[in-house]
């Protein structure tokens, strides 16, 4: 067990945007060990899991953190620091995950999302990468909580579900629940010591503590959504088309998506004919497509490249004669 080197709390914490929020305040990204471009631009800096969105309890970065909270005034908040790993003594909480936190200047300041002032401030050591261990469980009055944030040295290493205090998908479509699951996902993958992390479906079940069944609806979201969040292929480099067909011992290997220089490169014109039919269902590509220009395109399929390309006019917006047009939302498309 590692002692304890310091410690700061805030007993009467309120979040802004219900998000607890944790940032290296003191980093020069200028001057770091990372470079500034890795700083703020790659999937770890905060700009980019701001647009993914919010994880089911914490995310981590960059000099950032954030963690699932509520509106309410009152939450309880600890931060220690420690020189190894701390003792696993979390099983009285009812959340708890793991995740890797860079500290530029070897702090981490609680604060808001909207503010660049720290509440408190706790001293960590040196500049590096540290692990955080996340302990939540509900506070003495309704609405609030209480939070326990365990900082140490570690390498990096993809986050890790310790407990969770209750299924990660209840009955029903959650489309909220599952955009959550799917950016823990994303965490996981971001933190991989390469670019794509494998892993089968049992595997990565058990890093978020979900099961297999679950894991096929979050990995169809984030593969699936508008844009999407991950790509995953087989070993052989095979797309996954049927999760429910998946078996749970597969290895997958998953990469973060990323926005094609030009998104013409990849057009495939049989996934997009293929969404034009009736009663067919678009793929990944196809729907993405679609929705960037808002709009079936009754046009050739010339027209629909150089629109892809940026250089029609905008969806919704009449053509010239000739060149193919754009049917605007809600006016139905073609046969």
């Amino acid at each position: 067990m590692a002692e304890l080197l310091h410690s700061v709390e805030a007993p009467e914490y309120w979040p802004s945007y219900s998000t607890l929020v944790v940032r290296d305040s003191g980093a020069d990204p200028a001057r770091c060990a990372w470079g500034e471009d890795e700083w703020y631009d790659s999937a770890r800096g905060e700009r980019a899991a701001l647009e993914r969105g919010a994880t089911t309890l914490v995310g981590a970065g960059n000099g950032w953190l954030t963690a699932s909270a509520t509106g309410s005034p009152g939450h309880h908040v600890l931060l220690e620091a420690h020189p190894g790993r701390p003792a696993d003594d979390h099983r009285a909480w009812a959340d708890v995950v793991e995740t890797p936190f860079r500290s530029a200047s070897g702090t981490a300041g609680l604060t808001h999302l909207d503010h660049d002032s720290d509440i408190v401030t706790l001293r960590l050591g040196e500049p590096g990468p540290y692990r955080v261990r996340m302990c939540r469980s509900p506070g003495e009055s309704p609405g609030v909580y209480r939070f326990r944030l365990q900082f140490w040295p570690a390498p990096e290493q993809p986050p890790q579900w310790l407990l969770r205090s209750g299924p990660a998908l209840g009955p029903g479509p959650n489309w909220h629940a599952l955009s959550a699951l799917a950016c823990d996902l994303v965490q996981i993958v971001c933190w991989a010591p390469t670019e794509s992390w494998t892993a089968s479906l049992a595997g990565l079940a058990g890093e978020l503590l979900a099961g297999a069944d679950d894991l096929r609806q979050i990995l169809r979201h984030a593969t699936g959504r508008t844009p999407p969040l991950l790509t995953a292929t087989t070993a052989d480099g095979d797309p996954v088309d049927d999760w429910d067909a998946t078996p749970d011992d597969l290895p997958l290997v998953l990469e973060l998506w990323s926005e094609p220089e030009d998104p013409a490169a990849d057009f495939r014109p049989d996934a997009f004919e293929a969404s034009r039919r009736p009663g067919h269902a678009p793929g990944p590509f196809a729907s993405a497509h679609a929705a960037e220009i808002t709009a079936f395109f009754a046009g050739s399929q010339e027209d629909l490249l150089r629109e892809l390309r940026g250089e029609g006019r905008r969806a919704g917006q009449s053509l010239p004669p000739g060149t193919g047009g754009l049917i605007p939302p809600g006016t139905g498309g073609p046969p």
